[in-house]
Parts: C-alpha cells; structure tokens; sequence
C-alpha cells in the first residue's frame, strides 16, 4: 500500500503552483477548485492507495514542434499531475545522492521543499553534438 502524507501532498501542489501546470495548454480550472478546497482534498488524496490507482484520462492533442513537425503533448488532470509531482519530490534527494551527476553537479534544495536547482550547470556541457557543430544551423534543425 503507498499512500502520500499530507506534507508530501502540500509539496507537490507547492511546487505546480510555483512551475506552472504544464507549457503547452493555459491551467485547467480544475486546478483552482483543487486549491479552493485544499484541505478537504488533501485528506481525499493522501488516502488513495497509489499501488492500485489507476489515474484519470489524459487529455492528448498535437502542438507545432518546428515548421514541420508536431509533437504529442499531454495535460492531466490535476490529481495525477499532484501525485506524480508528490512522488518525484519524494524520491528526488535519494537520487541525486546516489547518482553520479553530470559534471558532479547535483540537484540541490533551495530551502525550500518544492524547488529544485542544478548549481552551476551549463546546458552545452551536456550537449551530445561537438563543439564545433554547436550553434551551426545549416541543416534548419537545433543541433544545441
């Protein structure tokens, strides 16, 4: 049986309120009345047994990629975005301990429980291309 504690709940509804709910689609209204009646759902949510939820359906459609190509994104519903959100900031610390980060860097906690930062990370330092090819863009495609 997994079940969240409220605190781990708090977190993750911290943490989509200060991200954002998603890039592609403008926040559900859902998401308002989840945190009009916080306390009520909080005490709903931490008594799902997260081993036999089955989540709700997720909302699909096709957003321009590039002048030619779509991508497939996704918006769900703000339960499950909650409890995958609580999950990943519950096993986060645990991870970025035990994993060997790139370049030693490291996900870090700002103090506060639903932030998360990598110090001093460059982007092109984990570039796949060579450095010769980054920020060439003779094919029309994003090589960085």
């Amino acid at each position: 049986m997994l079940r969240l504690t409220e605190s781990e709940l708090d977190n993750a509804l911290h943490s989509v309120e200060r991200h954002g709910y998603g890039d592609f689609f403008p926040e559900p209204p859902e998401l308002a009345l989840v945190k009009s009646n916080w306390d009520a759902i909080r005490g709903t949510l931490g008594q799902i047994d997260l081993d036999i939820y089955d989540g709700y359906p997720v909302l699909a459609a096709f957003a321009p990629k590039s002048r030619v190509n779509v991508r497939r994104v996704a918006l769900l519903h703000p339960y499950d975005l909650i409890f995958y959100t609580a999950l990943v900031l519950a096993v986060r610390d645990g991870l970025s301990q035990s994993r060997q980060a790139a370049g030693g860097e490291r996900a870090v906690r700002d103090g506060d429980p639903g932030v998360t930062r990598t110090r001093n990370l460059e982007f092109r330092k984990l570039s796949l291309y060579p450095v010769e090819l980054r920020g060439q863009r003779d094919t029309g495609f994003n090589h960085n």
